[in-house]
């Protein structure tokens, strides 16, 4: 919603607002606009047909009703290929060879061409690091080659990400480092760019350079595929024992009530099983960062172990699963199959009633079990 575009941009909403499109989609909830804010998502009631009421449900910050006009809530998307546009040519690129997105990569828009090495640079925005990775993998899947990404700030750069980019040949540019508004509504640059620039042009030679050697390299694990013989070793099976006793606590998780925001079941799922960030968690599960943080905490105590050393159990966890619902299908010759899937379409369902969307709710830390 605009209110949202205002509030994320704040002083820069005017370099934003022409690139904003609105769509067919209304808002099921409204940001807190109250400062300090009490960081949940307000409940939306309609009064008629021309005003709305939200109201805060958490009663943590004692905000005060916000009485809106249908147009408020109408959701607006940023047209991301025409503003990574105005900021490839802000920057000094030439326009993009084509201007089509690719599926392996939908975060990621061709906004222009850096013309010293011929590179494409892409727009990428990214809600998490995982995103970043999945999305430059797809890329260079598609179309191996150096290029130039923008994101809008550093706020994902880490040593991983940076040491990842340069083995794709990648020249990155945060937009926050060197573009500002000029109070009209226009980008102007605000440092140069050229010694990152100077930088890409030199990696990209060394690997055009490399190319024949690179192509041998790539001869040589076809080969290995070919040959099952030439591939390292399987690495050694987990713990089945501890992968069962994972299995049980999870189990017992799932029947646990009385907690409405982030159960610990749901946490599970998102950042064992599927691996997002604790950041996006919170997003999904409309809730404070914090609270994430509390329960991470609570998961440790419950499983003995890091939430990256229960993800390498998720391939046997999900294994665990399908064979109750297989001996389920089979006969159910005992209840066990059939409570846990129960417990499971439940959770589902809760999951489903708290949305998925972008804001970030709120709940006491205090709750956390």
């Amino acid at each position: 919603m605009l209110a949202e575009w205002r509030r994320l941009t704040d002083s820069d909403f005017h370099l934003l607002s022409g690139f904003l499109r609105v769509t067919q989609r209304v808002a099921g909830d409204y940001p807190c606009l109250g400062d300090p804010d009490c960081g949940c998502r307000h409940e939306l009631a309609q009064c008629d047909d021309t005003r709305w009421v939200a109201r805060c449900q958490c009663g943590v910050g004692g905000c005060a009703p916000a009485w809106l006009a249908p147009s408020d809530l109408i959701i607006h998307e940023l047209d991301a290929a025409g503003f990574g546009g105005a900021v490839a040519r802000a920057l000094g690129f030439g326009p993009p060879d084509s201007a089509a997105v690719l599926y392996a990569a939908p975060k990621m828009w061709p906004v222009g061409t850096y013309a010293a090495t011929r590179s494409a640079v892409y727009l990428g925005i990214f809600p998490s690091e995982a995103e970043l990775f999945a999305n430059v993998e797809g890329l260079m899947a598609s179309r191996p080659e150096p290029f130039i990404l923008l994101t809008p700030t550093t706020g994902l750069r880490s040593a991983a990400v940076d040491s990842f980019l340069a083995r794709a040949h990648c020249g990155l540019v945060p937009l926050a480092s060197c573009l500002a508004g000029d109070g009209r509504g226009i980008l102007r640059v605000t440092s140069p760019i050229e010694p990152v620039l100077k930088r890409f042009a030199g990696e990209v030679a060394q690997a055009r350079n490399m190319g024949p050697l690179l192509e041998g390299i790539h001869r040589e694990i076809a080969a290995l595929r070919d040959d099952p013989r030439g591939l390292p070793a399987p690495q050694p099976a987990i713990d089945q024992g501890e992968a069962q006793r994972i299995f049980a606590v999870l189990t017992k998780l799932r029947t646990e009530t009385g907690v409405r925001k982030a159960p610990l079941h749901t946490v599970f799922e998102y950042m064992v099983m599927q691996g997002i960030s604790g950041e996006e968690t919170a997003r999904k599960c409309k809730c404070a960062p914090s609270l994430i943080s509390a329960r991470v905490k609570t998961l440790k105590e419950r499983f003995g172990m890091s939430v990256g050393q229960l993800h390498n159990y998720a391939s046997a966890i999900n294994e665990m699963k399908t064979a109750v619902k297989g001996d389920r299908r089979r006969g159910r010759k005992s209840g066990q199959a059939e409570d846990f899937e129960r417990l499971e379409l439940g959770a589902a369902e809760n999951d489903e009633q708290e949305g998925d969307g972008d804001g970030a709710g709120g709940e006491k830390e205090e709750d956390a079990p």
